[in-house]
């Protein structure tokens, strides 16, 4: 959550839960935009070129320790070899956006952030969070269908409850619930008996 504040501090903006080419073809997810800013980084991503395509595949066929619960049990790594994340963003506080790739695409080494991606107003900032930093959820942990750090669309949507959906958060078994990091860079716990309505205001950034 502090990684993601200090990326606001820089550009004024969260990063983009994704993005995709002007073809709909997913590039790179929030978790290597926050890299600088966290404890890992690389100078290598080639951000106009999908995620799990040469020479970014190889880069992503590895598991960063800030990415794994460690109580949540099974497999670190996909059948393919990425390494998995247990955490995921909320998809609205962290949009897939469209980039202005490949005709002003960064050059190997950039955040992979543009000015031109920052001023289309896709993106969204601190202060359009209206309904409160501290009331609007950015990221939490899962419990099932785990996706690759690496994915570009590791977001969900709080809405669907705490371990209610595979497709929603949650924890692993004996938790009874999910953390969740905050707009505001706080941490709590909610328990999968938060109700739904509960959970779709903390889900909205202006609702």
């Amino acid at each position: 959550g502090m990684a993601i504040h200090n990326f606001h501090n820089t550009y004024s903006v969260l990063p983009p839960g994704g993005t995709m080419n002007p073809d709909g073809e997913l590039l790179h997810g929030w978790p290597i935009f926050i890299s600088a800013y966290h404890s890992y980084w690389t100078n290598d991503i080639q951000y106009q070129v999908p995620w799990n395509r040469s020479p970014n595949d190889r880069i992503y066929k590895c598991q960063l320790s800030c990415f794994v619960n460690p109580s949540q049990p099974g497999s670190l790594f996909d059948a393919e070899g990425y390494g998995l994340c247990h955490w995921a963003g909320n998809i609205h506080v962290l949009p897939i956006v469209p980039t202005p790739f490949p005709s002003t695409s960064p050059r190997k080494g950039s955040t992979g952030v543009t000015a031109e991606l920052i001023e289309s107003g896709q993106i969204v900032s601190l202060k359009q969070i209206t309904d409160g930093t501290s009331n609007t959820i950015l990221l939490g942990s899962v419990g099932q269908n785990f996706k690759p750090w690496g994915y570009p669309a590791n977001v969900r949507d709080p809405a669907l409850g705490v371990n209610r959906s595979p497709n929603g958060f949650g924890g692993p078994p004996g938790w009874n619930g999910g953390q969740f990091a905050m707009c505001d860079g706080s941490v709590t716990f909610l328990s999968d008996k938060t109700d739904l309505s509960i959970m779709k205001a903390l889900a909205t950034p202006a609702g």
